[in-house]
């Protein structure tokens, strides 16, 4: 795994990492946060991260902020949206649906 993790890095002379740490206006509103990731993470790929941070209330919006309350919150449309992990490998962009 650590072999295939340094192959794939942005710099494997020196075994060093490029992390994209992402930030936007996360809202109440799923489809919107989602949106937003998902451009984050074309822009990170375009300048080849290999890692992709966002805040854990990225998708959701944060309860007690952006959400009234956990009984307000979207909870079918969350969990289409969460269960899909998007991974950019070197050449493509990959989309994996993880149920």
């Amino acid at each position: 795994m650590e072999a295939d993790a340094q192959a794939r890095t942005s710099h494997p002379e020196n075994g060093k990492i490029r992390v994209a740490s992402c930030q936007f206006p996360v809202s109440a509103d799923i489809r919107a946060n989602f949106h937003w990731i998902k451009e984050q993470l074309i822009e990170a790929k375009l300048k080849k991260a290999d890692i992709v941070h966002f805040p854990e209330c990225a998708l959701s919006g944060y309860p007690g902020d952006d959400i009234q309350s956990l009984e307000d919150l979207n909870w079918d449309e969350l969990h289409r949206k969460a269960g899909l992990v998007i991974l950019l490998p070197p050449t493509d962009l990959y989309k994996i649906n993880c149920r």
